[in-house]
Order: structure tokens, then C-alpha cells, then sequence
């Protein structure tokens, strides 16, 4: 995200989420676990720390969250918002509100499902343009490239910070793997209002 919010509050952003979340995650029959257990699709529950950085590798801020899942496609992630109120066009984001966050290996973007506080109720859709992720055992850090795709649940989305995006010091390829990325999302915020986002995984 290239929003100023996020670099004044750093690692504010995101309270630890320590909190068992298993009532989330049912425990599955042996079927299922049979069926998880050959795709390598296992619910998980550990702490990670997330990292962003800039476009030239600078790390900008770092949060807490919990990995629940991880495949050879990519990692989600489970994180508490900890700013008492934050504003980004018609979005409010709230203090507890629950952040199921996708991180891919090989795509240029990661995607954040906004619930309201711990509901099933989805708030909005936070994209951010990124460099792919890179993953070790305690981490995730992708490098920011300043858009980002902001969806509302009614299927209406904004595209932020393009002016920042073209002062950005990248070669060709990279921008041009930038906006592919981006259409990458429209496209699939498109197809359906509520994407199956474990699908990615």
C-alpha cells in the first residue's frame, strides 16, 4: 500500500493476533483431511510477522498476524487491524476489524479480505501491486509498487495512487508486470462479487 497512513503508524497497524482462532477452523473429517493432506492444503495456526517494503527493498513496516494456511501456490494470513479509525475513500477501517490476507508466490499482488471485526460479513477488498512475495518460516516481505485495487462488496472498484506509481524508479518489465497484475484482479473481481479468494491457494 502506498498510502501515508501506513507508513505514519508502522507497526501500529496491526495488533498481535495471538488469539486461538480454532472455532474457525473445523476440524475435518478424514475424508477431507485425506483430500487436503494430498493437495498439501492444511489449516494451520502459527505467528508470522509480515513485512513491507518499499520498491527499493526498504523495509517500511512490519505487523503480526497467523498463518492459517499455506500450499505451494501461496500462504494466507489472519491479522487483527489496530488503528481506532482509518478512512480510504468510502471504506471505513475499524479498530478489530479482521484482515484474511492472500499472499501468492508468483503473482504481482496480494489481495486483503476486509471483514468487519471478526464476522463473516466482507467490508472491501484491499489489493496492493506488488513485487512476488518472498517466504521463510517466520516471515513474508513483498515490496510495494504504490497501486493498489480497493472493491466494494457491490462489485465497484477505485484504482489508487497512479500518479505515485509512474514516479516510481522500476524498469519496463516491472511496470509492465505491475499492470498485468492489475488487470489480473479486475478481471477477477469481475467474474463474481464474492470470489472463492481460497481458490488462489
Amino acid at each position: 500500500m502506498a498510502i501515508a497512513w501506513w507508513s505514519s503508524w508502522q507497526t501500529e497497524i496491526f495488533s498481535i493476533s495471538v488469539t486461538n482462532r480454532s472455532e474457525r477452523v473445523a476440524l475435518p473429517s478424514i475424508l477431507q483431511f485425506l483430500h487436503k493432506t494430498c493437495y498439501g492444503i492444511l489449516p494451520m495456526n502459527e505467528m508470522i510477522t509480515i513485512i513491507k517494503k518499499n520498491e527499493s527493498g526498504e523495509a517500511v513496516f512490519e505487523y503480526q498476524g497467523d498463518l492459517v494456511r499455506k500450499t505451494e501456490r501461496g500462504l494466507l494470513v489472519e491479522a487483527v487491524f489496530g488503528i481506532e479509525r482509518v478512512q480510504v475513500e468510502n471504506v471505513v477501517f475499524l479498530k478489530g476489524d479482521l484482515f484474511n490476507e492472500y499472499y501468492l508466490f508468483e503473482k504481482w499482488f496480494n489481495i486483503y479480505e476486509v471483514h468487519i471485526e471478526e464476522t463473516e460479513v466482507i467490508k472491501a477488498w484491499y489489493c496492493n501491486i506488488c513485487r512476488p512475495m518472498t517466504y521463510q518460516m517466520d516471515s513474508i516481505a513483498y515490496e510495494d509498487l504504490a497501486l493498489d485495487l480497493l472493491v466494494y462488496p457491490d462489485g465497484r472498484h477505485s484504482i489508487l495512487d497512479r500518479d505515485e506509481f509512474r514516479a516510481l524508479h522500476i524498469n519496463g518489465h516491472e511496470r509492465r508486470m505491475a499492470l498485468e497484475g492489475l488487470e489480473e484482479l479486475v478481471q477477477l473481481f469481475q467474474t463474481t462479487l464474492t470470489p472463492n479468494l481460497v481458490d488462489l491457494l
